[in-house]
């Protein structure tokens, strides 16, 4: 009884953070991001997301279990309006990425150069470096772009929407390569360094649309809320 008690009080805690994703312009309402993390507060151990459509049906969903690197976590996101999934997983220094779409799998191995980032890890990475991005420094980041199977080097700096009187600092990060500044991976995501918690994301997003292209968003997250509340 008493094990069974610690096992319930060990799964049902958690908090949640929700955002909506509206086009570029945010007069559409594109989809809804719900997100349940466990155990909350303490370390993280797994993150639990929905996506809702515009009209509340089921887009999918996306699974990130973090490992002993918060830069790397295993993630497995399905879209159920595509009939879709992708799958990043790791052996050794390389990542595992498999794509399965209308029944049809794709697997492939990606060489990660020391100190690359993948997905959610992408965030880890934000809120560990924010003192330095704050002081005005440029840094390069590996990150693993799956769809294209490679790792590509983003440059990570301030930019205008910075306010530190507000506590808000808006970092932008775009592809170092000047031939790959075209492709539309360039984002801003927005912080408050006293606390590391993200509060907005403008850019492109790994959801896509009904049309099978990833959506061009721009959300803003209600902050974690314990899950008691």
């Amino acid at each position: 009884m008493v094990a069974a008690l610690f096992l319930w009080a060990q799964f049902s805690s958690g908090c949640r953070d929700v955002a909506k994703a509206y086009d570029e312009s945010r007069e559409k309402l594109l989809y809804v991001e719900d997100r349940v993390r466990r155990p909350c507060p303490g370390a993280r151990s797994v993150d639990s997301v929905k996506y809702l459509g515009p009209d509340g049906s089921n887009w999918g969903s996306k699974v990130i279990r973090w490992r002993s690197d918060p830069y790397l976590p295993e993630v497995e996101t399905r879209l159920e309006h595509l009939s879709r999934r992708t799958s990043i997983r790791f052996e050794g220094k390389q990542a595992l990425v498999e794509t399965t779409k209308d029944g049809k799998r794709r697997r492939r191995k990606v060489d990660l150069p020391d100190g690359a980032v993948v997905d959610a890890g992408i965030d880890s990475w934000m809120v560990a470096n924010l003192p330095r991005i704050v002081a005005g420094e440029e840094l390069v980041v590996p990150i693993l772009l799956p769809e294209l199977g490679k790792v590509v080097d983003f440059v990570a700096s301030t930019s205008n929407g910075t306010d530190r009187s507000k506590d808000l600092v808006e970092v932008t990060l775009a592809p170092k390569s000047l031939l790959l500044r075209a492709l539309p991976v360039r984002l801003k995501a927005t912080y408050r360094p006293s606390s590391g918690h993200l509060v907005a994301y403008q850019g492109i997003s790994d959801v896509r649309g009904p049309d099978g292209k990833n959506l061009k968003v721009s959300m803003r997250y209600q902050g974690w809320k314990d899950l008691a509340e």
